[in-house]
């Protein structure tokens, strides 16, 4: 990123900063492409065609890190969730559903995923435990089940009536409608704990990726470009997002390092610059601008 602009941007009673990428020219594919990276503070990092209007970015009030994000069905709007399980609706069309802040927790909360319609997402905690709020219905959870093993990841299915749980070691489970061909995966010899998981745009394949930059493919339609495995990582991967073809990905690190495989454009990235907080996500969706 050759530069960028500092924007303060008030969202209710907190003031937000949003790192504005100065240049949209970076090799873009055809269409709306892009993606946000988020910080372990809320700040959010947009590039390519992703919405410079998301946060928040600086210094909102949050009583635990944030651990993930989830944008909208539209891509106009984003939600974060920190550790505690606390939920932040940002800019556009998302909406506040609930969260379980107030809840007395017995793993920390590590993801969420929003359903087809934007009403509604499910919160993931460590343990498997599942948490649903607006129209994301309960199908099952592994809170409880004693599994011995980090849960890192909830998928949803194409019709929201169902989902995959992902672990550290590689399990899968299904809960609803989803396939049951592809969980429990088993327990293969990973280099890394895997650390996140991404769904084939059509929903019928699937890719893990481990903290050494490891990918992995899972069934289906998901297919390998390639991996960061092989690099000498600064900090460790944390996140993976395909893109709108599933004919590519990208990897994040913990310092904002983005790695493009695939069909995957290069749109810049914060590796390399002074963080505040660790990155913790990359987020994409189907841009409707």
């Amino acid at each position: 990123m050759t530069s960028a602009q500092r924007v303060a941007v008030a969202l209710s009673s907190v003031v937000l900063v949003v790192t504005i990428a100065a240049s949209r020219s970076a090799a873009s594919p055809s269409g709306p492409w892009g993606y946000w990276l988020v910080e372990a503070n809320g700040a959010v990092s947009p590039f390519g065609d992703a919405n410079p209007s998301f946060g928040p970015n600086g210094s909102p009030r949050l009583n635990a890190p944030i651990v993930g994000a989830a944008v909208t069905p539209g891509a106009r709007g984003m939600w974060l969730v920190g550790a505690d399980g606390g939920v932040f609706a940002v800019g556009g069309d998302a909406r506040f559903h609930g969260s379980a802040a107030g809840l007395r927790l017995d793993s920390p909360v590590v993801g969420m995923a929003s359903t087809p319609t934007g009403n509604g997402y499910w919160l993931l905690a460590a343990d498997g435990g599942v948490f649903c709020y607006g129209d994301a219905a309960f199908f099952g959870s592994e809170g409880g089940a004693e599994t011995r093993t980090r849960f890192v990841a909830l998928l949803p299915t194409g019709d929201g009536l169902g989902y995959w749980l992902v672990s550290a070691n590689g399990g899968v489970w299904p809960f609803g409608d989803a396939n049951t061909f592809w969980g429990p995966a088993g327990y293969p010899i990973f280099n890394a704990p895997i650390v996140a998981a991404a769904l084939t745009p059509g929903g019928k394949g699937m890719w893990y990726v481990g903290a050494d930059g490891g990918v992995f493919t899972v069934a289906g339609d998901a297919r390998f470009f390639g991996s960061a495995a092989d690099l000498h990582l600064a900090r460790p991967i944390v996140g993976i997002v395909p893109t709108p073809t599933g004919q590519g990905y990208w990897l994040v690190a913990a310092d904002g390092g983005v790695f493009s495989f695939g069909d995957a454009a290069f749109l810049g990235s914060t590796g390399g610059l002074p963080l505040s907080a660790p990155m913790v996500a990359i987020a994409a969706g189907a841009f409707t601008l």
